[in-house]
């Protein structure tokens, strides 16, 4: 499969520069940006211009580019396969991502986007970030979204720059682990196959000493985005010195966490010390950041509050039909 990763803006830039380092010359990488500082190299990089009063309007950032990614079908050309990872919430982010997904579709190949999703705090990019998402998900082929609460957790005393600086590794780390999958005997194209039937969530546990730390806190995590009981799919992937024993108590821990859904489990051995875990939930509907676009909660009336209301009509028609 030749693949091919896009970055997009500052996050989506940052992550996959640090990414390339991992990946070496086994991936094709190109940036795209309106900062050239985001770009590492002129070389694989689109830079698109605008005028300084085109970003107060995600509009206007989206017509300036729309005429400017031509090239972009020159660069992926030969790929059967195009990643793409943004940090979701901010203007120019938003603006490029249905366009660019929307090219890769025109040009018939398989997508997967990759959505690093606002902190909870950002209050003001929860609505952009969500509207965004819904275009996103009818464009692409499959949808990864990482949570980057899950760092307030772990570093709550860092500053809001420190707190990005981790949210970069953190997503360097889940996708190297996946992109690196031979090592795990797990393959791209299997989790490009759980993907595309919904929602993915990704979920990274910091180092710990023993292995049921690491699942216990990559489960936890998990839980807070979603519930694991409607997923279709769970794949942890492990990496350090776990025994058959471990990984025994490993699958049933994992295995009560829901009903039916496809199990698997991946050991990379690892000289240093402690163990990293990461865990893949597939196939969701929802999401608690289908929240942040109101629009689509419109039409999920409560239905405790339908019947209230609908018990009030009954009783002014009855008032109305009172003879005085």
């Amino acid at each position: 499969m030749n693949t091919c990763l896009v970055g997009l803006t500052s996050g989506g830039c940052r992550v996959l520069k640090d990414l390339s380092r991992v990946c070496g010359k086994n991936s094709k990488c190109i940036y795209i940006s309106f900062d050239e500082e985001d770009l590492p190299t002129k070389e694989g990089s689109l830079l698109l211009k605008a005028n300084l009063k085109d970003f107060n309007s995600i509009y206007k950032l989206r017509g300036k580019a729309k005429h400017q990614l031509s090239k972009l079908d020159d660069l992926i050309e030969g790929s059967s396969f195009v990643i793409v990872i943004n940090g979701l919430g901010c203007k120019t982010g938003s603006a490029l991502a249905p366009l660019i997904c929307e090219r890769i579709k025109a040009k018939g190949i398989m997508s997967l986007f990759i959505g690093l999703m606002p902190f909870k705090f950002e209050k003001n990019k929860h609505f952009l970030a969500g509207r965004t998402l819904e275009y996103i998900r009818k464009l692409c082929d499959g949808v990864i979204l990482i949570d980057n609460d899950e760092l307030l957790d772990l570093y709550p005393n860092h500053t809001l720059e420190e707190a990005y600086s981790l949210a970069n590794k953190t997503v360097t780390s889940l996708l190297s682990m996946l992109l690196h999958a031979n090592e795990y005997g797990f393959t791209l194209r299997k989790l490009f196959t759980q993907v595309s039937q919904g929602y993915t969530i990704l979920s990274l546990a910091d180092s710990k000493e023993r292995v049921e730390d690491a699942i216990e806190e990559v489960l936890s995590r998990a839980w807070s985005q979603v519930n694991l009981s409607k997923a279709n799919g769970l794949t942890a992937l492990l990496k350090g010195k776990v025994t058959l024993k471990q990984l025994e108590e490993i699958v049933n821990i994992l295995r009560v966490q829901g009903d039916d859904f496809e199990l698997n489990t991946f050991v990379s051995s690892d000289n240093s010390a402690g163990i990293r875990a990461a865990l893949v939930v597939s196939g969701l509907s929802y999401t608690k950041f289908n929240n942040y676009d109101p629009l689509l909660t419109l039409n999920q009336l409560d239905a405790e509050f339908e019947y209230n209301m609908n018990n009030s009509a009954e009783g002014i028609s009855n008032l109305t039909n009172i003879e005085v």
